[in-house]
């Protein structure tokens, strides 16, 4: 996903469980009012309660811009420490929505330094800070404040969110191990003593992505049902977006493309509430990737045009715009244009590099070599597939099959067929493993594709 999400306390915001939020949605217009009227009158704390009950509400629904504006009066106005802290949160997650992760990283960093705030609020903001450190491709300083973040939970008695905060500390490391997984599947298990279901159905998403990656398909599937079904009885539009661009992910990568479609709806829908770019952006991206697979290319590149035209409204994400440029560049390789696809993806790797994104850029290489072979550079191809293979080591979701069927390509325009076969071995041994059946998804199209190579179609 481009954005790593921070599941937030409801508490934080004002507010304590569902029936509550319900009433405070019919009622926002009302606390709007309060906190400017509470605000005219130097009623400073009451102004306080007011605007972030308001503020819960357009985060979930919109506008997001007059609430930002309406917390920053409320801040000007000098509210007590523990208050302001309180604020600089709910301000910090607001600006993230509107793509300013800058802004908001200064919001949550403040409210973290605050000393006065409770250890709860405190190690809330370290939380929503590592997510923001991660939208600005500071990858090590996030990796060290979700460790910091998940002490803190300790500290404040709930164990949930810090095993939460420890399978982050993983995630933003690139190491998707058993430790990782161990992680949020203890957060899972502590949100439902809890009763935490916005941070249990964020876990369970995360464990969803695990079960898919090592050949778990059809629990992948059932937990992310699961997560769903959380996320719309408390009715949590960023976790139904979350949730709903990961099965677009997955039946894209499975191969089954019309699931895909039926998903995006739902999640485009969403997201013209929210008005996210960086989310619109990756589920066209996504969305334009099930398309290209299935041979749609028309459609393809309408949806690749669609999520550029979202990234051109946002800052600059290099990771987002690195994988529409992968994308982009396989598009133009079905459409005859290898050169113009080889430069798309040289700068796609620039980008992933820049920002220290080993698997990505190796994910990128492996694409470059599968258009070079088809521009006529073997050598080249390969070297570069055998650096992937090399980055890419220990990994066990369907990147390694793609990495084994790249490669395999690559070995045979070197001559090289006895290390064809065994790569083609390996990648149906792995897909075979993985689950990945489908005869559309891109696993299974790379592995026919070096099938037909090493029957001697050159055309494949």
């Amino acid at each position: 996903m481009a954005r790593l999400g921070a599941p937030e306390g409801v508490a934080t915001l004002g507010f304590a469980g569902q029936a509550r939020a319900r009433a405070q949605r019919r009622a926002v217009d009302d606390l709007e009012r309060a906190a400017d009227q509470a605000l005219a009158a130097g009623e400073v704390a009451l102004a306080v309660r007011a605007a972030l009950g308001a503020a819960w509400v357009r985060r979930h629904d919109g506008p997001f811009a007059p609430a930002v504006e309406r917390l920053q009066a409320v801040l000007a106005a000098e509210p007590a420490p523990d208050d302001r802290a309180r604020v600089q949160v709910a301000l910090g997650h607001l600006l993230r929505l509107l793509d300013r992760p800058a802004e908001a990283h200064d919001a949550f960093r403040a409210a973290w330094e605050t000393p006065e705030a409770p250890i709860a609020l405190r190690a809330e903001a370290a939380a929503a800070l590592g997510a923001a450190l991660f939208d600005l491709a500071r990858l090590e300083d996030a990796r060290a404040i979700n460790a910091l973040a998940a002490e803190a939970f300790d500290e404040a008695g709930q164990p949930d969110r810090a095993a939460w905060c420890r399978g982050r500390v993983g995630l933003v490391a690139g190491v998707d191990g058993a430790g990782t997984l161990a992680a949020f599947t203890a957060a899972v298990e502590a949100s439902r003593a809890t009763g935490d279901v916005q941070c249990g159905g964020m876990c369970l998403v995360q464990v969803a992505r695990f079960d898919f990656a090592n050949g778990r398909p059809a629990l992948a599937r059932r937990r992310l049902d699961e997560a769903m079904a959380l996320f719309r009885d408390n009715e949590h539009v960023q976790g139904q977006i979350d949730a709903g661009i990961l099965q677009m992910v997955q039946q894209a990568q499975a191969g089954d493309h019309d699931a895909v479609e039926a998903a995006a709806e739902p999640v485009l829908a969403l997201l013209a509430r929210t008005g996210s770019q960086v989310d619109l952006a990756m589920a066209w991206v996504y969305l334009g990737t099930s398309r290209l697979l299935r041979g749609a290319l028309e459609p393809a590149r309408e949806a690749f045009a669609e999520s550029r035209r979202h990234l051109s409204r946002t800052r600059a994400i290099p990771r987002t715009e690195g994988y529409l440029e992968v994308r982009e560049a396989e598009w133009m390789l079905a459409m005859g244009e290898p050169g113009s696809a080889a430069g798309l993806l040289r700068d796609a790797i620039a980008r992933f590099a820049g920002i220290g994104d080993r698997v990505n850029v190796a994910e990128a290489e492996l694409a470059l070599a599968r258009v070079l072979v088809v521009a006529g550079d073997g050598a080249e191809a390969l070297a570069l597939a055998d650096g992937a293979m090399a980055a890419l080591a220990g990994r066990e979701d369907v990147t390694i099959v793609l990495a084994h069927a790249q490669r395999g390509q690559a070995r045979v325009a070197t001559g090289d067929r006895a290390g064809a076969e065994a790569d083609l071995a390996a990648a149906e041994a792995h897909a075979d493993r993985l689950g990945l059946v489908l005869p559309r998804g891109e696993a299974r199209l790379q592995i026919a594709r070096l099938q037909r190579l090493l029957g001697g179609d050159c055309r494949a």
